[in-house]
């Protein structure tokens, strides 16, 4: 099926199927310091690495946020940290939020 008979909502993801990914075996310390620059500069490690190559980044804004998976297990075992019933999720966010933010404040420029 050529592009121009795919249905119009699939057309634009025709050409991000057509691309190509390419994935580099380099030094932990290479890498590192591409993230690094990365966080630096506000961009994705892919984006950074099209920075470097002088081409256009691909990826849009996106809003500041940092995600984790949990288990109940370790729902429970943040609840039980903080002293706080395993059904109060928000109350345990709220807790998790304000310890990275400690974090972050004591480990900045380390």
């Amino acid at each position: 099926m050529t592009d121009d008979k795919l249905p119009k909502r699939w057309q634009k993801t025709a050409a991000t199927i057509k691309a190509i990914q390419w994935a580099f075996d380099l030094d932990n310390a290479i890498q590192n310091s591409i993230r690094i620059a990365a966080v630096k500069n506000g961009l994705t490690p892919s984006d950074q690495i099209r920075n470097v190559l002088s081409l256009e980044p691909k990826s849009s804004p996106k809003r500041p946020r940092i995600s984790f998976t949990l288990s109940e297990n370790e729902i429970q075992q943040l609840a039980e940290q903080y002293h706080l019933p395993a059904d109060d999720t928000t109350a345990i966010k709220a807790r998790v939020t304000q310890t990275l933010i400690d974090f972050a404040l004591n480990h900045k420029d380390k």
